[in-house]
């Protein structure tokens, strides 16, 4: 009795050759491995090494002798003066303005991020030529989110030290 395979010498000598191609493969990613491996043992072995000369550099010479621990004195209740109170206040009224002052500018230019985020995603999309009116329109719209993003940048920059020098400043913040 003779066993029929449906598979061709041809397809058998090339099953061969891509067994040992694959073999080879493997091979070589099993060396890289090992060696990879081989190079972060050898980076920690040489970092525990440095830690430990590291730590008899730094040793500190200790007194072995133990002794129990000293009761700390109590201390005295800090007296809570009006003033503290008054510049308690003032700072929390600060963050309150402050917070007053940047919500609408965050809100504006949230709106315009999101705003140059749909017309990136129109440029991006866009196949027309590249000296057509749209093009054109689209180099002026990024000019104006320039223009305004440098805006935005500016008066962030202004309320910031606008906001320092108040906060530094007793007269300005005094209620009084």
């Amino acid at each position: 009795s003779r066993i029929i395979s449906t598979m061709r010498p041809v397809d058998m000598v090339f099953f061969n050759f891509s067994i040992r191609e694959v073999e080879k493969s493997l091979s070589s990613i099993e060396r890289a491995v090992t060696s990879a491996c081989a190079m972060v043992f050898d980076t920690l072995h040489c970092i525990l090494e440095q830690s430990e000369q590291a730590s008899t550099m730094l040793s500190i010479e200790k007194n072995s002798a133990w002794s129990p621990p000293t009761r700390a004195a109590t201390p005295q209740p800090a007296h809570v003066s009006v003033s503290t109170l008054e510049a308690t206040v003032k700072q929390s009224n600060l963050s309150e303005l402050e917070a007053n002052i940047y919500m609408p500018l965050d809100t504006i230019f949230g709106f315009f991020i999101c705003l140059n985020g749909i017309f990136v995603g129109l440029q991006v999309s866009d196949d027309s030529a590249p000296n057509s009116v749209k093009n054109e329109i689209f180099y002026a719209i990024d000019c104006v989110f320039t223009v305004l993003f440098s805006v935005e940048f500016v008066c962030r920059l202004l309320l910031f030290a606008n906001m320092e020098i108040i906060e530094h400043d007793e007269s300005l913040t005094d209620a009084n």
